[in-house]
């Protein structure tokens, strides 16, 4: 008996014993997953590459990374290289470093894709792929750091001193050699200089040994080019920097639109022309942006990069689909990463006396700063979101964000005209300062807030009253305006306003079922009062949407719909020298109205009727 106790004892020792032995390896081991500790300027895509392991791996080893985001000073377990001292920890034979980007470099930003960089950037997919080898659309990642330019220093003529290099000549390329310069090249292969840096990036630098160069096919005095898929038109004139008649007129069948895997004909420009005689008579118009791509703070820029990156692109669409209709026009961009001392220091190379319209910036100091630095020049500014800019003696500032008054005033003009404005009941609170605002404008008239509508009667609502629908919700609207009806509200003279888009009032988007038609909305005398939305019933709008979506592969959002109206808007019929055209554009409805002793100000509103 005790034996058998003695035994067991040992036993159960013995199986304690393994188990701490057990839990002591089990703790070595994930131990020697290795941890990390964060430093500064660390990322997630540097630290993976570092590592060897996915970005997706350390989310899995480290649960609430993807919520927190990397902290400096954060013990991470990452699957490394680095070895386990006697201790037990991670000693690392080099301290990884982050990557920086340099002033050649791009640190990839949340939102990016290759054409967006591209249009950022002002260089084609196809340098950006050149530049940085196995880059592909479905390979970029945030925080990857791209080459955007080489830097090595050379000079246009390569130096006798240095040794040649026997021609290595195949189809369409060429190893530079002793002597050779951008001039002998260029006559060498029928070409001009700008359209072997174009095709060779690197060449911004100059020529040096050894290199590599593409030259393009040339046929009789033309460079022959091939359409690559997200190319357009208004890209290639400003590549080639030709104009678009030169390019219609070797290219009729261009009429019939624009394909990826044409040919084009572009004509090789003489290499003795003097650039200086092209520029004296100035036939296009001269756009400058100044956006905020980047900045100091990330988490800042992180949202203002996706706003600023899509506004550019629908804006680049628009002069695209300008250059279509034979506009010629010629936009540089500027980065002022939001910062006023950024602009002001921009605003030195410029030489403003060639330009026509500023595009940005975006907050309103720098607005303000700009508008009236350049505003002795009469050149028109355009501010595309900020609501708190001031157009006050400044004549040549425009500001394209609707207001909160603009959009009360346009209400309340809708009410008068119908003459129903004893009473007013407000249903949502989507808009909260409406019933406030609406109480400025009708100082003698009862003004109620509908908080239940279940409860409401409204077969109770005295006659001549206005209900303002204050809601995006299609439930909520469809709700009221289906309640309204039934008690017959619109036979007692009671008329029904909306601010704002919703499915219930407007066909074919939102809910299923939620448009109520055009029948009930009729008798209920519904007017909407709209900033913006897509009117898919307007074959232009509709188009347009499509032959986004085919070039970005992705339908314009409010700010890519922003830049592509305001853009087309102010240069199509030169509205920016003075704005007087009410246009109803892809989202937005542009109705300028000068401010006295002041620059001008949107009130542009759609209005629906039943």
């Amino acid at each position: 008996m005790c034996y058998i106790c003695i035994e067991n004892y040992m036993n159960l020792i013995m199986k304690k014993s393994l188990l701490i032995f057990s839990l002591l390896m089990l703790t070595h081991l994930l131990y020697a997953q290795q941890v990390y500790k964060v430093k500064s300027g660390d990322t997630l895509y540097n630290i993976s590459k570092i590592h060897k392991v996915s970005i997706d791996t350390l989310y899995e080893m480290n649960p609430g990374l993807e919520q927190s985001g990397l902290k400096e000073g954060a013990e991470i377990m990452v699957s490394s290289e680095g070895k386990a001292s006697k201790e037990g920890k991670i000693v690392y034979t080099k301290s990884p470093e982050a990557p920086k980007a340099t002033s050649n470099q791009y640190r990839v930003q949340k939102g990016d894709t290759l054409y967006a960089i591209s249009k950022k950037l002002g260089i084609s997919t196809d340098e950006l792929i050149r530049l940085n080898d196995g880059l592909t659309a479905e390979n970029l990642k945030v925080d990857q750091i791209l080459n955007v330019e080489k830097t090595n220093e050379t000079k246009d003529v390569i130096p006798e001193s240095q040794s040649s290099t026997s021609v290595v000549s195949t189809k369409n390329y060429y190893t530079v050699v002793k002597g050779d310069t951008f001039y002998s090249l260029a006559k060498r292969f029928n070409t001009d200089e700008a359209t072997l840096k174009t095709y060779n990036p690197v060449l911004v630098n100059g020529l040096k040994i050894g290199q590599k160069i593409y030259f393009p096919a040339v046929e009789d005095g033309f460079t022959i080019h091939k359409v690559k898929k997200g190319e357009t038109i208004f890209s290639i004139i400003r590549k080639y920097n030709i104009s678009l008649d030169d390019l219609l007129k070797h290219n009729p069948d261009l009429k019939n639109g624009l394909k990826a895997g044409m040919k084009l004909k572009i004509p090789v420009k003489s290499i003795e022309e003097d650039p200086e005689e092209v520029i004296k008579t100035k036939d296009y118009l001269n756009v400058i942006y100044i956006l905020p791509f980047n900045s100091e703070d990330y988490e800042l820029s992180k949202k203002r990069s996706f706003m600023t990156t899509e506004f550019y692109m629908g804006s680049l669409f628009a002069l695209d689909s300008l250059a279509n209709k034979g506009k010629k026009i010629k936009a540089k961009t500027f980065d002022n990463k939001g910062a006023l001392s950024e602009t002001q220091a921009i605003a030195k190379k410029i030489n403003f006396d060639e330009v026509d319209l500023i595009i940005g910036p975006l907050r309103s100091d720098n607005v303000h700063w700009m508008a009236d630095h350049v505003k002795s020049k009469k050149i028109k500014v355009i501010s595309p979101f900020s609501r708190s800019v001031n157009v006050a003696n400044r004549e040549n500032l425009i500001k394209a964000n609707l207001t909160q008054e603009a959009l009360v005033e346009g209400l309340s003009n809708k009410i008068r005209v119908r003459n129903q404005f004893d009473s007013i009941f407000v249903i949502g609170n989507d808009n909260p300062s409406l019933r406030t605002d609406l109480g400025k404008q009708f100082t003698n008239s009862y003004i109620e807030q509908i908080t239940s509508i279940k409860e409401y009667d409204f077969a109770k609502m005295p006659e001549k009253s206005s209900i303002v629908l204050n809601t995006m919700n299609a439930s909520i609207a469809k709700a009221a305006l289906e309640k309204m009806y039934e008690a017959r509200v619109q036979d007692r003279n009671i008329k029904t306003f909306a601010v704002g888009y919703n499915a219930s009032y407007v066909k074919g988007k939102g809910l299923n079922n939620a448009f109520l038609g055009n029948s009930m909305l009729t008798d209920l005398g519904l007017l909407a009062v709209i900033p913006n939305y897509f009117n898919d019933n307007k074959y232009n709008v509709y188009k347009t949407k499509y032959d986004y979506k085919r070039e970005n592969e992705a339908f314009p959002d409010k700010y890519s719909s922003a830049g592509f109206d305001w853009t087309y808007y102010m240069i199509l019929n030169n509205e920016f020298k003075n704005p007087k055209t009410i246009q109803e554009g892809l989202f937005n409805k542009i109705q300028l109205e000068k401010v006295e002793k002041g620059g001008y100000v949107n009130k542009g509103l759609f209005i629906i009727r039943y």
